[in-house]
Order: structure tokens, then sequence, then C-alpha cells
């Protein structure tokens, strides 16, 4: 198995988003300069009847050119703290890899802007896999689409996300990404993977929307499903691969 990240598309991405943020920032002082020159030097003086339009275009004036500048700021803040890779999804694939052949990609950090963000994504004969990657220790209990944790008193408490919900988000956006795209029809399946093992860890599933595996049990825990059939030819997957990760 091939396990990549498009660590160089996100570097290019993070570039071009720095860059755009300097120029929002830059415009931003500018306007807050625009405002504050007129305080300084009142173009109209107070006993003009639009003095008070004045006043109030310089006020809108500073309070926009102030939130475009911190606009630009969080967009800068997010260029230098992109996550280039996925430290679970990496893990992930060090127990994969040594169960699947040359004909599987695992892409790790999947990250469009028209797609969103996925933990990784699995691409070979059987279809694509879509992984939603859970870094928690605890007792869990999956009822179909439900999940609930133990808690310090020994009860069952919701969880404060739903990997079910999130991981069925994932793979209907990228059904539409690829449809949008040309490839249709498309066997998309999903998985969730919890990367702590036991004792930190214990699972117990009851009729899962979307499979539930440790680690390490993955292939076999799919085995009756994404990986029973091979259900697209290579000339897809490559398809799929390419636009998932762009060189």
């Amino acid at each position: 198995m091939r396990s990549v990240a498009p660590t160089r598309s996100l570097a290019r991405r993070a570039t071009r988003l720095l860059q755009i943020a300097a120029v929002v920032v830059l415009g931003g002082v500018f306007l807050s300069l625009v405002a504050l020159a007129l305080y300084v030097i009142e173009f109209v003086v107070p006993s003009n009847p639009g003095y008070g339009f004045y006043n109030t275009l310089r006020a809108v004036l500073l309070f926009i050119g102030i939130a475009v500048a911190l606009a630009g700021g969080g967009m800068a803040l997010r260029a230098v703290t992109w996550k280039r890779d996925n430290s679970l999804a990496i893990r992930t694939a060090e127990f994969l890899t040594p169960r699947l052949d040359d004909r599987y990609t695992f892409i790790r950090n999947v990250s469009r802007l028209s797609l969103g963000y996925i933990d990784a994504v699995l691409v070979g004969p059987p279809g694509v896999l879509v992984f939603r990657i859970v870094d928690m220790e605890g007792s869990f209990l999956n009822d179909g689409q439900n999940w609930v944790k133990k808690n310090r008193n020994g009860d069952y408490v919701p969880m404060m996300f739903n990997p079910t919900a999130e991981c069925l988000a994932d793979i209907k956006s990228l059904g539409e990404y690829a449809a949008r795209r040309g490839i249709t029809q498309l066997p998309i399946y999903g998985v969730i993977v919890f990367t702590k093992e036991p004792p930190l860890v214990t699972l117990k599933a009851n009729n899962p929307t979307i499979p539930v595996a440790l680690a390490p049990e993955v292939v076999d825990v799919l085995a009756p499903s994404y990986f029973a059939a091979e259900r697209i030819d290579t000339n897809t997957a490559q398809k799929v691969v390419k636009q998932l990760y762009p060189q």
C-alpha cells in the first residue's frame, strides 16, 4: 500500500492564503489610517449640516478597517498553522501497509476547498473508504448512529461529537465532489477508527451505521463489507487518487 499526503499542495495553498492575508491586512490598515486622518483633520466643521454624515462616515471607515485587518490576521494565522499531515492517519497507515498491496493508496489529511477536510481516504479495487479517526480513551458504546461514553460515575452519556454523523457527512461530500468531476456511481464506504488500544479503549457496537474498529483490526473488521469484492477498475481508482492527491 502506498501512503501519501498532499503536503506540497497544502503548502502552496498556505502560501497563497498568506499572500492574500497580507493584502487584506494592508487594506484594513489603509482604511483605518484614512478614518483616523478624518478624525485628526476635520474637513467638515461641526456647524455644517453635513457634519453628522461626515462623523458617521469616518466611524464606519474605522470600524471596517479594523474588521478587515483582523480578518486578514485570522487568515494569516490559518495559513501558518495549516496542518500539512495527520499524525493519527500516519499511525493508522502503519497497521494497513503490511496487509494491503500496491493497488491501494492511502491518502492522509485530505483537504480541498470544495470538499472540506477528511482524516484519510483509502482508494483501491473495492472502491473508496473514508476514515474518521478518533484518538480518545474510555469506554464507548455505538448503537446505530448514536454514540455514548462512560463518565467517571460509570454512567453512559452522549459524546460531545458524533463520529458516525461526521463520517456520513464526509462520505456524502466526497461522493458529490467526485460526481462534479465526472466520477459517478463511485462505491464509497466509511469506517471509524480508534487509535488507542485496550485497556485504554473499550468499544461496543450494536448494528453500527458505520463500522467501528481499532486501528490494528481495520482490515479484519471490514473483510465482510469493503474488502469483500473488487468494485472499480484501475483507471477509476487512479482518477480518484489524482483528484485527492494533486502532485
